[in-house]
């Protein structure tokens, strides 16, 4: 109902119940073309396509979801293999350290002998000679 028709209704009104009357049975009447309500149909339709589209917006999602563990997955599987290898070669490093040590300690042992020998030596010798002279 447009407002001309409206209005017209209400003078009719007006005139066969008073203007208190037509004034309340106005009211009642909504204030918009019957036309404009939307249909349960049109409501499921719409609500149908929401879901829809939600739908294939979570689908999206989840498959951008599962590209990012991918990603992080290899990039663990990269890393894990870095690092072994680093350990690896941090061993193999430290591994030969040891073993530079353990021949300085047998050098070591070995000049320290010597040198108690010919200190042990010289002291004799010279203990000897200081007897022999004395």
């Amino acid at each position: 109902m447009d407002e001309a028709s409206r209005h017209r209704l209400r003078t009719l009104l007006a005139a066969q119940l008073g203007d208190e009357a037509a004034d309340h049975l106005m009211q009642q009447l909504p204030p918009y073309q019957w036309t404009d309500l939307v249909t349960v149909d049109v409501l499921q339709r719409e609500l149908g396509a929401l879901r829809s589209e939600l739908k294939a917006g979570l689908a999206h999602q989840r498959d951008d979801i599962a590209a990012l563990r991918n990603e992080i997955a290899s990039l663990r599987s990269d890393h894990g293999n870095e690092i072994a290898s680093l350990r690896s070669d941090h061993g193999n490093e430290i591994a030969s350290l040891r073993n530079e040590i353990a021949s300085l300690r047998t050098v070591i042992a070995r000049q320290t002998w010597i040198m108690t020998t010919a200190l042990v030596a010289a002291i004799a010798g010279s203990f000897a000679v200081a007897t022999t002279l004395g």
